[in-house]
């Protein structure tokens, strides 16, 4: 990043978060512990509870609830139900 305005410890996702801009676009980025790009994403203003407050490249506001690989994983789980892939999707994805 060529500007960077904000750098800390998330409360909600434990993870450090550097935003700013890069060649006049905003955004974010999320690192782990040992300070290695986890993802990038829209510029992160805020965090309040279990939410991001984040800003698109429109300008405008919006919140993102936080939820972890484990939560996301059951939640995958009780949408997909008793869904089986066919055999050529487990074999592209290596799901086998």
């Amino acid at each position: 990043m060529d500007i960077i305005d904000g750098f800390w410890l998330s409360s909600v996702t434990g993870n450090y978060i550097i935003s700013g801009e890069e060649a006049g676009k905003t955004g974010s980025l999320i690192l782990d512990k040992n300070m290695e790009i986890v993802c990038e994403t829209d510029y992160i203003a805020n965090e309040d509870g279990d939410n991001f407050f984040m800003v698109n490249s429109e300008l405008e506001y919006y919140k993102v609830p936080y939820i972890d690989q484990k939560e996301l994983i059951r939640i995958a789980d009780n949408y997909l139900g008793d869904y089986e892939p066919a055999d050529i999707i487990k074999q592209k994805y290596g799901t086998n």
